[in-house]
């Protein structure tokens, strides 16, 4: 995936939602489906909805450290040639 990789940092998660949304997808949304919670965990069941082409399904599982900021996000793609795709739709 062409935003793959590790980000770390006080504005990780700003520079990666920054380049899915704007950057890779050009300007896509995303709905959240459904969350839910246990222990130091938040699960998310999300669309990206870019300006073309289908809606694309993940799961982003988010924990917390035990002082609650952002230790790890995991997402996992349904479909990852989709989102491949839809990236090069994107970029034209």
């Amino acid at each position: 995936l062409p935003f793959a990789g590790t980000y770390s940092g006080k504005g990780a998660l700003r520079e990666l939602y920054a380049k899915v949304l704007g950057t890779s997808l050009g300007q896509a949304m995303i709905e959240v489906k459904n969350r839910m919670a246990a222990g130091n965990n938040v699960v998310y069941l999300l669309q990206l909805v870019p300006p073309v082409g289908e809606p694309l399904e993940l799961v982003e599982v988010f924990h917390f450290a035990d002082d609650g900021r952002v230790a790890a996000i995991k997402p996992y793609y349904y479909n990852s040639a989709a989102v491949t795709a839809a990236v090069a739709r994107a970029k034209g």
